[in-house]
C-alpha cells in the first residue's frame, strides 16, 4: 500500500464524520424522509474521499494547515454527490457502490431533489465558513462555479453523443469529454483550492492544477476502460452499461471500434460481463431492492453486477422494440426490468406450492405440469394447451409487469409464461426449453 493510500484510509472515516453534520431533519418529519435521509445515506455509502483527502493535502503541500480548508473540501464532496445521483438517473444507472441507485430505490423525483441539495451545499458551505476571510472565499467560490461548468459541459458532451449515436468520434473528442467530466473536479479544482486556502502562490497552484488535471483524466480512462472490462475494481457500480447505454468513445479499449458498430447494427453479439473465474459463483436470484421489496432472510447468491446488465438490457430491447425471449430466469428479469415484481423465495411465499427448485435432477426430468392459456402466442408455438417441463427456479412472478399477461400456470398458480402483444415477439417462460428438445 502506498503512503497516499494509506493517508487515504487514516483520514477517510475522520472526514465522513465530518460530512454527517451536513444533513439536518428539516422542519418536517416528512423532510428527513423525502430529503435529508436519502442524502445521508448516500453520502455515508462512502468512496474513498479522494477528491476532498487531495484538497486537504494541496492545503499542507504549501504550508497551510489543512484543517482550514475542511470546509470547502466538503464542498467538492457534496459536488461529487450531487454529480453522482444526478449521472445515474441520466444514464439509467442501476447500481451505485454495491446498492441500487437512489432513483431506483426512492424515484427519479426525489433523487434529482436530492442532488439538487447536494448542489445547494457546494457554495453554502464556503459562504459559511468562518475561517476563511472574504478574499480566499471569492476565489475559491470562482474555482467551485468553473469547476461545475465544466462538469456539466463533459456530461452534456458524453450523454449528448450517446443520444445522437455518435460512432465517428476521435481520441481528441474523448479527451475533452473526460477532462470537462471529470478531471476538473476529480483532480485539477479540490488541488488548487487547497493550495489557495493554504497560501500557496500563483506558481504552487498552478502547478498542483496541472498536476490535478492529468492524474483526473487518467481516472477516467482507467473507469471507461475498466466499465468494459468488468474488472474486479468495477465490482460495485454498473459495467458493461457504457455499451447498453450507447456510449461509443474510441477510448474504450475493450471493444473495437468493428465490434462496436456490429453491435450499432443490430448484428447478433454476445456480451461477455465476467471473467473465468467468476463463472461459477454466478446467481439465479434477483435482489428485492429492484422491485421495492425488502429482501427476506437468508436469500442469497445475489450479483448486483449480473441483475443490473441484465435489467438494463431487458428493457432496451423492449424499448427498441427488439424481439424478446426469457428463459428461467430470463422472464423475471423481464418482469422486473418493466415494472414488475417476485415472489423473492417460492417455498416460504407460495403457500401450497409444488416442488419448482429441482436443480439437483438431470436437466431434462419432468418436475410438473404446465396449463397455457388459449389463443396465446405459446399456444400457437406448441400447438398445445398442456405440456410437462422441467423446473428449476427459487423465484417467481408476483405482479406482472404492465402490459404484459400471464399465459402459463402450474398447478400451484405459478406463472410458467408471459407474454406482451404490444411487442412484435415478446414472450418468457419460466422452465428451460432448451433442455428438453424431445418435448419442446
Amino acid at each position: 500500500m502506498t503512503r497516499f493510500e494509506l493517508y487515504l484510509k487514516r483520514n477517510a472515516a475522520k472526514f465522513d464524520r465530518y460530512l454527517a453534520t451536513f444533513f439536518s431533519d428539516g422542519k418536517h418529519p416528512d423532510m428527513q424522509r423525502y430529503l435529508y435521509g436519502p442524502v445521508a445515506t448516500f453520502t455515508a455509502n462512502a468512496g474513498k474521499r479522494h477528491r476532498p483527502l487531495i484538497c486537504l493535502l494541496a492545503c499542507e503541500a504549501v504550508g497551510g494547515d489543512p484543517k482550514r480548508a475542511w470546509p470547502s473540501a466538503a464542498a467538492i464532496e457534496h459536488f461529487h454527490t450531487a454529480a453522482l445521483i444526478h449521472d445515474d438517473i441520466e444514464d439509467c444507472s442501476l447500481t451505485r457502490r454495491d446498492l441500487p441507485c437512489m432513483h431506483v430505490r426512492e424515484g427519479d423525483g426525489i433523487a434529482i431533489n436530492a442532488g439538487d441539495l447536494a448542489l445547494s451545499l457546494v457554495c453554502g458551505t464556503v459562504v459559511a465558513d468562518e475561517g476563511l476571510d472574504d478574499a480566499t472565499k471569492l476565489r475559491v467560490l470562482d474555482e467551485l462555479v468553473k469547476m461545475t461548468t465544466r462538469t456539466i459541459e463533459g456530461q452534456a458532451l458524453d450523454i449528448g453523443w450517446a443520444r445522437d449515436g455518435c460512432f465517428d468520434l476521435a481520441v481528441e473528442d474523448y479527451l475533452v469529454m473526460a477532462t470537462h467530466k471529470t478531471a476538473y473536479y476529480s483532480g485539477g479544482v479540490p488541488l488548487a483550492v487547497g493550495a489557495i486556502i493554504g497560501g500557496g502562490d500563483d506558481a504552487q497552484i498552478e502547478a498542483l492544477r496541472e498536476f490535478g488535471m492529468a492524474a483526473g483524466l487518467a481516472f477516467q480512462i482507467q473507469d471507461d476502460a475498466l466499465n468494459i472490462t468488468g474488472a474486479s475494481e468495477s465490482i460495485g457500480k454498473d459495467f458493461r452499461s457504457d455499451i447498453t447505454e450507447g456510449k461509443r468513445a474510441e477510448l474504450r479499449q475493450a471493444a473495437s471500434e468493428r465490434r462496436l458498430r456490429m453491435i450499432a447494427d443490430n448484428l447478433p453479439v454476445v456480451i461477455a460481463y465476467i471473467d473465468a473465474g467468476r463463472v461459477y459463483r454466478f446467481c439465479n436470484r434477483t435482489h428485492g431492492a429492484w422491485f421495492g421489496a425488502a429482501p427476506i432472510h437468508g436469500l442469497r447468491n445475489i450479483d448486483p453486477s449480473r441483475d443490473s446488465l441484465e435489467l438494463r438490457l431487458a428493457r432496451w430491447a423492449v424499448e427498441e422494440q427488439k424481439p424478446v425471449f426469457g428463459i428461467c430466469r430470463g422472464l423475471q428479469a423481464i418482469n422486473v426490468a418493466l415494472g414488475g415484481s417476485l415472489i423473492q423465495d417460492i417455498p416460504s411465499q407460495h403457500a401450497g406450492a409444488l416442488e419448482h427448485d429441482a436443480a439437483g435432477r438431470p436437466a431434462g426430468e419432468i418436475v410438473h405440469p404446465v396449463r397455457v392459456e388459449a389463443e396465446s402466442t405459446l399456444a400457437r408455438l406448441l400447438g398445445t394447451l398442456s405440456l410437462e417441463v422441467n423446473s428449476s427456479h427459487h423465484q417467481a412472478i408476483l405482479q406482472l409487469a404492465p402490459g404484459w399477461q400471464a399465459t402459463a400456470h402450474a398447478p400451484d398458480g405459478i406463472v410458467e409464461a408471459i407474454e406482451c402483444d404490444s411487442q412484435p415477439f415478446a414472450l418468457g417462460v419460466q422452465w428451460h426449453p432448451e433442455r428438453l428438445p424431445q418435448r419442446t
